[in-house]
């Protein structure tokens, strides 16, 4: 449905009649054509106001773990001229005087297209002037009398509010938003990073979002400075049990970025552009999201949500309360029944004991027992089965479920699966984390041996692109001897943590960093630009160790590094065993490059006698 099939009628404001074009027709104001009286010039504005010419496009927001929709962000747009533009609409209001009444008008319109369009579980992000904010009274008549006409839960809501507001307003704000909370609807602080920064007022808040602000999202992933500033902000709002937005994403490389970052979820026109109706991001980016939410780096990599689902009974949305409830006994049932639609695609779930407190409330067995279950089923996140198990459990954290919550599983088609509790999930993590424990390296906790011989294999027979570069430290036992095995573990650890920051900064969504033993590492990249990635790892491991550097008489060599890199590009490997062959022959030859600099060797596989 588009939003002109929603309001095709435009009022007139002076008598009530309705007129399909949306203007006023000679006479309708009671003026008669034709008599020469001067009227004044209508105001642009007021006559927006008046005939209600608002309408509402949606941007979607990505959830950077799952790679499914979140939500859309509402944006108002005037009637095409001078006033179509948000900008150009809030300038006139503000210049006079009328900006609540249209911001008030855009949260209308917003909910009532929300509502029209069916709608939806999906979080509907709505922005709230700060001058609105002053008028709490009107804004939450505004709000209440909307989301009941459109039939949205205020849990779906969330209010963005930027940090400015919420300096300017005090406590007078905080008060806002608690009375704002209580009915239900959430809270984001917009614009973080935009010029006005006061993380104390925001922080004081407790938003449910934290939205950052374009200009620290811009190229950072060339931006060693704006990286940092994102990542620590992604760990302040995550202390505070706040999700991160990354607004204004326009670049692959940003959004896998901002993925590695912990970034919960994205929006930008990379993701999607405004349009009339809510649409999903294209499938080379919700791809993108998927892999790079999963590195080579991190548990659960191989497992899927399918895998570990479980089976339980569906019901009909009609079906009696009192019919189903001795399915929720049934040992196969796990205390769940998920209620799905005739084509099998899951509407809710019902968990025993939340209907039993429902049933055990006054009046409750008389109002639910023997009416249709859909009076008490509760909604619940739906993932595809493909989506690896880490994401899952990013995705759920981020959410704050509770262990006793579920993640419905569905198929491509999103038919029905089965589900995972929280629990559940977080037990599987656990015990993946443990087996990885196992066969991590204790000096620099980063996978060992078997992950790395195990991920080689698995990129070999898959046939995957991939640049393969060993990093060996060079003189390592003289090191040891003449600095101590302190300072030698020392490097190892600054070593193994460039690798780590390498791929992040220039790498990769797939790259994997392992360490074989001792002061060799490995890394596992499809950079096509391997080079850059070692003249990256090279530089930093020089500047890194330059304090230690030509001691005056200390017989110490200077830590230098040598990267021997192999690839499938031109010459695909049969198997682990001859990988390691050809990779032999280039670390021997970066360890002869003796220099004080540390040193890089790239071996052309076509030279190499297979």
């Amino acid at each position: 449905m588009m939003l002109r099939d929603l309001f095709p009628l435009r009022w007139s404001a002076a008598t009530g009649t309705p007129h399909a074009n949306g203007t006023l027709t000679p006479g309708s104001d009671g003026a008669q054509a034709g008599t020469g009286c001067d009227r004044p010039p209508e105001d642009p504005l007021q006559a927006i106001l008046d005939r209600q010419e608002i309408h509402t496009v949606f941007q979607p927001i990505l959830d950077l773990r799952s790679g499914h929709v979140a939500g859309h962000e509402a944006l108002a747009r005037g009637p095409r001229g001078p006033l179509e533009s948000p900008g150009a609409l809030f300038q006139a209001a503000e210049a006079s005087g009328r900006t609540v009444d249209l911001d008030l008008l855009c949260i209308r319109t917003a909910l009532a297209v929300r509502g029209a369009l069916g709608g939806g579980t999906g979080r509907l992000l709505l922005n709230v002037h700060p001058l609105t904010v002053r008028d709490p009274e009107r804004l939450l008549e505004t709000l209440l009398s909307a989301v009941r006409g459109a039939g949205v839960k205020p849990r779906h809501v969330v209010l963005e509010i930027t940090e400015r507001a919420a300096g300017a307003t005090g406590e007078s704000f905080r008060s806002v938003v608690g009375r704002l909370r209580q009915r239900g609807f959430k809270i984001a602080v917009d614009d973080l990073g935009a010029g006005y920064s006061n993380l104390a007022t925001v922080a004081s808040l407790h938003p449910d979002l934290i939205k950052l602000d374009r200009s620290l999202i811009r190229d950072v992933h060339r931006d060693d400075t704006r990286r940092k500033v994102v990542q620590a902000l992604v760990e302040l709002a995550h202390r505070m049990s706040a999700q991160v937005v990354a607004e204004g994403i326009e670049a692959l490389p940003e959004l896998e970025h901002l993925v590695d970052l912990g970034v919960d979820l994205g929006q930008g026109f990379l993701v999607g552009r405004p349009a009339l109706e809510p649409g999903e991001p294209e499938a080379r980016v919700v791809d993108a999201v998927r892999r790079r939410a999963v590195t080579g780096n991190k548990a659960g990599q191989d497992i899927t949500l399918g895998e570990v689902a479980v089976q339980v009974p569906t019901v009909s949305r009609v079906a009696r309360l009192a019919d189903v409830l001795p399915l929720l006994e049934r040992p196969d049932s796990d205390g769940v029944l998920v209620v799905t639609d005739p084509d099998g695609r899951p509407e809710g779930i019902l968990v025993r004991h939340q209907v039993f407190q429902r049933l055990g409330s006054q009046y409750g067995y008389a109002v639910f027992m023997h009416r249709p279950v859909d009076l008490v089923v509760e909604e619940a996140p739906v993932m595809q089965a493909g989506t690896p198990l880490v994401a899952v459990a990013q995705s759920v954290a981020a959410r704050r479920e509770q262990l006793d919550d579920y993640v419905l599983v569905v198929d491509a088609a999103g038919r029905f699966q089965g589900v995972l509790s929280s629990r559940r999930l977080l037990d599987r993590i656990a015990q993946i984390h443990i087996d990885i424990a196992k066969h991590a390296n204790p000096l620099t906790g980063l996978p060992g041996n078997l992950r790395i011989e195990a991920e080689l294999g698995r990129r070999i027979q898959a046939g995957e692109p991939m640049t393969v570069i060993y990093a060996d430290i060079d003189r390592f036992k003289l090191i040891n001897d003449c600095l101590g095995f302190a300072y030698g573990d020392q490097v190892i650890r600054i070593l193994g943590q460039i690798l780590q920051d390498a791929v992040a900064a220039v790498g990769t969504p797939d790259d994997f960093v392992g360490h074989i033993g001792g002061d060799d590492f490995i890394v596992i990249t499809r950079s096509a630009d391997a080079e850059r990635l070692c003249r990256w790892i090279a530089g930093r491991f020089d500047a890194a160790v330059g304090s230690n550097r030509g001691a005056p008489g200390s017989d110490a060599p200077v830590p230098t590094v040598s990267l021997a890199v192999v690839s499938n590009l031109d010459h695909p490997f049969g198997s682990v065993l001859e990988l390691a062959r050809i990779a032999a022959v280039a670390k021997r030859r970066a360890k002869e490059r003796r220099v004080r600099t540390s040193s890089t060797e790239r071996e052309d596989l076509n030279d190499l006698p297979v």
